[in-house]
């Protein structure tokens, strides 16, 4: 992590807005991974911002993706669904990017719309297993409609649990990045 951060304070003092926004997108995906979702959110919604500025539209949909996944991971599916389908506006070819769109609206009780993203991500990479396994889930919850109970953050299709983060965990802050 201390790389990154010097990497990106030296990346700032050359200038290099790109270096800044790497650099950005690496700190964040450390804060995730150590279970300080706060600080990597704050940290994508950096990133997002920087991209804008520099118009990398690559960069800005690993950024909005990044965020995505973050909400997905606290519970948060309904506010995750807004970033990650910007993202696969930018990037509709990316299967991760899709498959994290898929996630998002699955755990928003959105199956037939899961199943759409997940069919997407198959079709961008059709040996992403990830997604075909999801894609089997999906089918068989958007037989039974779209329907959630969410009582205490345990997700059920008629009686049956679906998949997915707890949604007890509600520390990321919302999402500020609400345009392309």
């Amino acid at each position: 992590m201390v790389l990154l951060q010097e990497a990106r304070d030296l990346y700032a003092q050359l200038q290099d807005e790109g270096g800044v926004l790497w650099a950005l997108l690496g700190m964040s995906d450390i804060h995730q991974a150590t279970g300080d979702d706060a600080r990597a959110a704050s940290l994508a919604e950096e990133s997002i911002v920087v991209a804008r500025k520099l118009n990398d539209r690559l960069g800005l949909a690993w950024a909005l993706n990044n965020l995505g996944l973050i909400l997905i991971e606290a519970g948060r599916f309904e506010n995750a669904v807004a970033p990650l389908a910007r993202a696969t506006r930018i990037s509709g070819d990316v299967a991760l990017f899709q498959n994290n769109l898929g996630t998002a609206l699955e755990g928003s009780g959105h199956f037939a719309a899961a199943k759409t993203a997940y069919q997407a991500a198959l079709a961008a990479d059709s040996n992403y297993a990830k997604s075909a396994a999801s894609l089997a889930r999906a089918g068989a919850a958007s037989s039974f409609g779209n329907r959630v109970d969410g009582s205490r953050g345990r997700r059920k299709v008629d009686g049956l649990p679906i998949q997915g983060p707890s949604m007890d965990a509600l520390t990321v802050p919302p999402c500020r990045a609400t345009r392309l």
